[in-house]
């Protein structure tokens, strides 16, 4: 059997940071993080996060810090890596510094129109 993915994509947007929604989101999969472990040792996850540009997160466990690609043409957009998710038991440790500074890295995000329109 496959083993379950979650998948979140996050606005990040100027208005996304103003009203809170960033840092809510983040807590909230942090505190989740365990209990999806819990669940599926083999559970597999991946974030996107976007204002008028997609950014794509490598989370592999082999990293010492997640890498974002940027993807500015949406008429042709693409994914960035092979595979877009990654086991959470393995790259725990990468996947909690991404969240521990998405916060931060948006916080002064002036870009208000988002590529969802």
């Amino acid at each position: 059997a496959q083993p379950p993915v979650y998948f979140v994509v996050l606005d990040v947007s100027y208005y996304a940071n103003a009203s809170g929604l960033v840092p809510a989101v983040v807590s909230t999969i942090r505190e989740t993080l365990d209990q999806l472990i819990l669940a599926n040792p083999h559970t597999r996850f991946g974030i996107i996060t976007y204002d008028r540009t997609l950014h794509f997160y490598n989370l592999k466990s082999h990293l010492s810090q997640p890498q974002m690609v940027v993807v500015s043409d949406l008429e042709e957009s693409f994914l960035p890596f092979p595979e877009c998710t990654t086991c959470i038991c393995e790259s725990r440790d990468i996947i909690d510094l991404l969240l521990e500074r998405l916060p931060s890295m948006f916080a002064h995000n002036i870009v208000g129109e988002t590529c969802l329109g």
